[in-house]
């Protein structure tokens, strides 16, 4: 089982990297490879990815609005030959805070993450079909400011069949060993 963080469209910025959305890159090559070894994979994908240009200054982020995936991808997960799964709503966190940005949800509060959450699920279920798993980005569950908050939403939402951090049990046929 291959659990695939960080997936998401190719923007036309030229100094993005190609995190999966370039059609027939790197990325797309090397997960066709393991589908053709019949692995079984979850791709964990940003909706609305903020992609950094070259500093941790908030000003160095560009704002992109939801693009799709290459075709590749969303008809493998209709056949479900790999999941899809929601990986955050932009990876980065634009507040006041200037460390650790990709913890997204870290010093959010519960209606402020719920439509985050919220606006990605339903990107991603109007454009791949019914997203079933839920990753945070950076490991973050809202821990930093002790609330948890991010655990909270997923968990009180019921959106999601599963809910994962960073382990070997997350992913694809793996619902029953999550919470």
């Amino acid at each position: 089982i291959f659990a695939i963080d960080d997936l998401c469209s190719l923007g036309s910025n030229i100094w993005e990297a190609d995190f999966g959305g370039k059609e027939n890159g790197n990325v797309v090559k090397a997960i066709k490879y393991l589908v053709n070894k019949e692995y079984k994979i979850t791709t964990f994908a940003i909706p609305c990815p903020f992609f950094k240009k070259n500093s941790e200054l908030i000003s160095s982020y560009q704002i992109r609005n939801f693009e799709k995936l290459p075709n590749i991808f969303i008809e493998w997960n209709k056949k479900g030959i790999i999941e899809i799964a929601q990986h955050g709503y932009k990876h980065i966190r634009l507040g006041f805070r200037g460390f650790s940005r990709s913890m997204e949800f870290e010093w959010k509060d519960h209606l402020e993450i719920l439509k985050e959450i919220e606006l990605g699920y339903e990107m991603m279920n109007k454009n791949y079909g019914l997203i079933k798993g839920f990753k945070s980005p950076a490991w973050s569950i809202g821990q930093l400011n002790g609330k948890n908050e991010l655990l909270r939403v997923c968990l009180n939402e019921e959106k999601f069949k599963y809910v994962c951090l960073s382990s070997p049990t997350n992913g694809l046929n793996y619902e029953k060993h999550n919470f």
